[in-house]
């Protein structure tokens, strides 16, 4: 049923969100100039276009700047950024003869001269405009200008894979590990924006994996680049706290076959290797790749319980060792097809298996106070989660003319996993010799099968003013079923019992309905986009074990405004807004009792409900001559938040749930500063710096907490010559507040170096992970009755070696000024 109980703030709010957006578009439309509308002497009614191509790949060199200035004085008259097909449009131009200059970091600059605009001659179509990778000579020394490994546009920051050498031999995370906005803790969970709740797209394409497996599973060798995109249009899914990271394949844009194959080694036991190999003739293109991965990370691990029950306070001690490892294979193919120059087929498909295994080995003391008899346990605990998995989707893209296009899209998807958890616990003396009694095992196996479709139209519209209309229609269908079985005994000879009692069946759908409008332009002032997204969802879930049905309706609006204007040639200013929401996973919702350990439960909450988030953000981007520094202010609010709460019950067992009690803000600035002092060293330093606050009552007890918090990273990057690379990158992460306590900081630093050879068709990276043992992993959580602390120090001085070799240099031939350089052919 339709959900009556937002708050009048929550309400409030979103009418006046919803009256801006509208009064903001009524003022653009009234804004546009029409034709014989006078601006002083001059009607602004002229338009320039393109579209920006690497000069030797012909590749499309998205978010290009272009700026147009005027013959007559130098001044800057007008400008725009290219989108993600390489295509420009600069507006609102008055008569008069001017000069185009369009740059992109890591090229050099075209220069376009004698462009006139007069009565007889309003649309100057500048065609494919090519821009040539930048080089520079020094004595018999050639250095080749590398792309920027991070650039900042209005709105999203693009992480170039190539310029990490990183990230060799390593896969998605190992990339986002080296950028702002992103934390990455000892297991591989990402946070953005100390968020861990986002939204990961492959090619802009959904995933059938969470966020972090699906991360885990892509090889770095086979991404072009990575988006990082904190404040999405309306025109993206809303779901997601942090945002969304939108992963981009390489793909082939010219005539031939290429490819490269990559095999990695690391010390103790970490393998992988994958490949990629690529077709492309005439109107076709075919792709095939795969991969395989196999990595196991040691661990130390030391906890601490203590819980007042009955005027009896009991301490919990554990100290022991473990690991967790991360394996998993896939092959991805798909091919594309231009079925006529209005028409294009594109049909891709990925098949795969993936496993996480976490394992720990611990010895516990059990102290009471008044002092008791003191308890010593053996416990063993191995937990794994495998599946898998297969997704198939396809696209056709339909030009009506130039000014128009729809895009078709279908996806659908599939997996099957297993969930494992075994517990065994012996009773020791005190010198750790087995009593024999009061031995207790567990096991654990949860099935699940999940399935989604998803059917999507967008189209486009361009008006002869230079503003756009895009508006869409989606229709997601989630369904998930799951079978849980519980089992215990005390005798590690006898049999498994059936434990009926325990066992349960889930079966979860949602259905969500999506429909969006955009709508941007230029004003004399700034570029704007403002859109509005509306979403019906339609959830049902059955928990047979706790003899439940729940059902929720309800509709959600979703507004997002983005503003921008270019201050001179070299600064840029960017104001965005946007509205999203995170939805609760399935595990949250279902009441039946998981057990976790001997001494854990976790139970969900069928009455949970979505998270909203209201986020803000302020960007100003300036260009040096041999610099650039972006600044970032963003406020976040997070309401209804989603708090997993820990408690302990008359028995001693903790009990792990969920509840919608807490409300927390951002406030923070992120600054980035690229440096190339000469041309054989780069630096990029990047700062986090934010205060967290949190609000909410748990158990009865206020949880309000705030905390400072500052996140940093400096990468360093040398060449020595044209074949030699060292990169040095460190990571701070500063302390934070939780729900229930506070999280340590940690900082880590390592070290890579790369050599290539046959003239950069094969190479070999050496890395240091985690040079000084830093990378350790704390918490505190309290509550009433309780604190738990929490270690684990990971395994470090990791070294890894990785080879590879590119197949036609995965790349043409390049002429000696634009010679390939560290770009792989991207």
């Amino acid at each position: 049923m339709y959900d009556e109980n937002s708050s009048n703030f929550e309400r409030s709010t979103m009418k006046s969100l919803i009256t801006i957006a509208l009064i903001m578009l009524t003022s653009a439309l009234l804004a546009q100039p029409q034709r014989g509308q006078r601006v002083g002497d001059s009607p602004k009614i002229g338009i320039i276009s393109g579209k920006v191509v690497d000069l030797d790949q012909q590749s499309i060199l998205e978010y290009s700047n272009v700026a147009v200035y005027s013959v007559k004085d130098s001044s800057l008259i007008g400008g725009s950024i290219a989108n993600e097909n390489g295509e420009f449009k600069v507006t609102e131009l008055p008569f008069g003869k001017f000069y185009v200059v369009v740059k992109f970091i890591g090229y050099e600059k075209n220069i376009l001269e004698d462009v006139k605009i007069f009565p007889g001659n309003l649309e100057i179509d500048l065609g494919t405009v090519s821009l040539q990778s930048a080089s520079e000579m020094l004595e018999e020394l050639v250095v080749t200008a590398e792309r920027s490994q991070i650039a900042y546009h209005v709105d999203r920051k693009v992480v170039n894979v190539s310029s990490n050498i990183m990230a060799a031999g390593g896969n998605a995370i190992s990339v986002l590990e080296t950028v702002p906005s992103i934390q990455v803790d000892i297991e591989g969970n990402i946070l953005l924006r100390g968020s861990s709740n986002f939204t990961v797209f492959i090619d802009g394409k959904p995933t059938v994996l969470e966020s972090t497996d699906v991360l885990q599973q892509i090889p770095a060798s086979t991404i072009e680049n990575i988006e990082i995109i904190t404040n999405p249009s309306v025109k993206f899914d809303p779901d997601g706290v942090g945002g969304i990271i939108n992963v981009v394949l390489k793909k082939k844009k010219v005539n031939g076959t290429s490819g490269v194959i990559n095999a990695m080694v690391g010390t103790n036991d970490k393998y992988q290797t994958d490949f990629l190999i690529d077709v492309k003739k005439s109107k076709l293109n075919f792709f095939i790749g795969g991969d395989f991965q196999d990595r196991v990370f040691d661990n130390l691990i030391e906890s601490s319980r203590i819980s007042n029950l009955n005027d009896t306070i009991i301490r919990l001690d554990s100290e022991g060792e473990g690991d967790f490892r991360r394996d998993g294979k896939s092959l991805r193919f798909g091919a594309g097809y231009q079925i006529s120059k209005k028409d294009n087929l594109t049909l891709s498909s990925r098949i795969g298996e993936y496993s996480f295994a976490r394992s720990s080995f611990t010895m516990q003391e059990e102290l009471t106070d008044p002092p008791g008899e003191i308890l010593y346990f053996d416990n063993t605990n191995i937990f794994s989660r495998s599946a898998q998995y297969y997704s198939v989707d396809l696209s056709w893209d339909h030009e009506f003319s130039k000014r128009s296009k729809l895009t078709t899209y279908l996806f659908y998807s599939g997996r099957e996993s297993e969930n494992r958890d075994r517990q065994e616990s012996f009773d020791l003396d005190e010198a750790g010799n087995y009593l024999g009694v009061n031995s207790y095992f567990t096991r654990v196996l949860e099935e699940s099968q999940d399935n989604e479709f998803r059917i999507k139209l967008d189209y486009t519209l361009d008006f002869e003013n230079g503003s756009s209309l895009e508006s869409g229609y989606q229709w997601r269908r989630d369904s998930d079923e799951e079978d849980y079985f519980f089992y215990e005994k005390f005798d590690p000879n006898a049999e498994w019992p059936s434990q009926p009692t325990f066992t349960n069946n889930t079966e979860y759908l949602r259905n969500i309905h999506g429909a969006y409008a955009t709508y941007g332009g230029k004003t004399g002032l700034f570029d704007y986009k403002l859109g509005l997204r509306a979403e019906y969802t339609d959830r049902n879930l059955q928990n047979i074990g706790a003899d439940l049905v729940s059902v929720l309706e309800r509709l959600d609006l979703f507004p997002s405004i983005h503003l921008a204007r270019k201050l001179g040639e070299t600064n840029d200013l960017y104001v965005s807004y946007s509205r999203r929401i995170n939805r609760p996973r399935g595990y949250y919702l279902d009441p039946f009792p998981y057990f976790i350990d001997p001494f854990t439960i976790r139970v969900g909450n069928p009455d949970l409900e979505p998270e909203y988030i209201d986020s803000y953000e302020l960007g100003v981007n300036k260009e040096f001559k041999k610099s650039f520094l972006s600044l970032e202010g963003y406020y976040r609010i997070t309401n209804n938040m989603i708090t997993r709460i820990q408690s302990v019950r008359d028995d001693g067992i903790f009990l792990n749930y969920f509840d919608n009690i807490n409300r927390d803000f951002a406030l923070g600035m992120e600054v980035s500063w690229n440096y190339t002092p000469v041309s054989w060293a780069t630096f990029n330093i990047s700062s986090n710096l934010y205060n967290y606050r949190i609000e909410g009552e748990v158990e009865g007890l206020q949880s309000n907490g705030s905390s400072t918090n500052i996140d940093g990273r400096l990468n360093a990057n040398f060449s020595m010559g044209s074949n030699t690379r060292f990169q040095l990158n460190t990571i701070l992460r500063g302390p934070t507040v939780t729900a229930q306590g506070e999280r340590d900081g940690m900082w880590g630093m390592n070290l890579s170096v790369r050599q290539d050879f046959m003239d950069k068709r094969f190479s070999a990276t050496l890395q240091v992970r985690d040079i000084f043992d830093t990378m350790n992993f704390r918490s505190t959580s309290i509550g009433e009755n309780f604190t738990s602390v929490n270690l684990r120090d990971r395994e470090s001085q990791i070294f890894l070696f990785t080879l590879s070799y590119k197949i036609n240099n995965y790349r043409p031939k390049r002429n000696e000024r634009g010679a390939g350089g560290f770009d792989e052919g991207m």
